[in-house]
């Protein structure tokens, strides 16, 4: 019997490990941003693609949503953490960890972060709103410079043969 119940015990233990919390892995990415301390440029695109930066501000604002920097785990973790109605999914993505949280108030139904699973700083994101719109934001690649040569020298002219009659 205690054979038996060793047995259970591994086999639950293996079979059942502690998942992470929303809660837990957005504070850890949280803190890892705060030390990256780097400037990220970001990208955002629509659904409809006519949002001025005002009507883009103006949703989040009563999403309750940071419009300052908004590709943070920090935002999301504040957003969610005022919900009182929320349902969270955590999965494992090849670059690293997807949380989708939905609520059934707000304007805000649905946003989901994607954090590398190497220093959980954010990928991308995405924010569903109830009125169909959608807004994805992600890291803008950075700006490529283009190498231009200077103006080469003049090269001096070859002479010119002339025919002269003799």
């Amino acid at each position: 019997v205690a054979a038996a119940a060793v047995v259970c015990v591994v086999v639950y233990r293996f079979n059942h490990t502690p998942a992470v919390s929303a809660a837990e892995l957005l504070q850890k990415a949280a803190v890892a941003e705060r030390s990256a301390a780097k400037a990220r440029r970001i990208q955002i695109r629509t659904k409809s693609h006519t949002q001025s930066t005002q009507d883009l501000q103006a949703m989040f604002q009563s999403a309750h949503y940071r419009w300052e920097n908004p590709l943070s785990a920090e935002a999301y973790a504040a957003w969610r953490a005022q919900l009182a109605d929320k349902r969270d999914l955590i999965a494992d993505i090849p670059e690293g960890y997807q949380i989708r949280t939905t609520t059934s108030t707000g304007t805000l139904a649905e946003a989901t972060i994607e954090l590398r699973k190497r220093d959980l700083l954010p990928l991308r994101e995405t924010l569903q709103f109830r009125n169909q719109e959608w807004v994805e934001i992600s890291e803008a690649p950075d700006p490529v410079t283009v190498a231009v040569a200077p103006p080469a020298e003049p090269q001096p002219l070859p002479p010119v043969a002339r025919n002269i009659p003799i």
